[in-house]
């Protein structure tokens, strides 16, 4: 699917963790494990 209808759907989602798979065209299928790190924002000290 084209960015451009992705966008226009708006099918947003979060994933916090899971696989990408990508096929190279000289290496073949990457599989990449990936992790969301969220960080938390504590507040200026004065």
């Amino acid at each position: 699917m084209e960015l451009r209808t992705r966008w226009g759907a708006h099918d947003v989602r979060r994933h916090g963790t899971g696989t990408k798979r990508f096929q190279h065209p000289a290496i073949g299928v990457l599989a990449l494990a990936y992790e969301s790190l969220d960080l938390a924002v504590e507040p200026a000290s004065t």
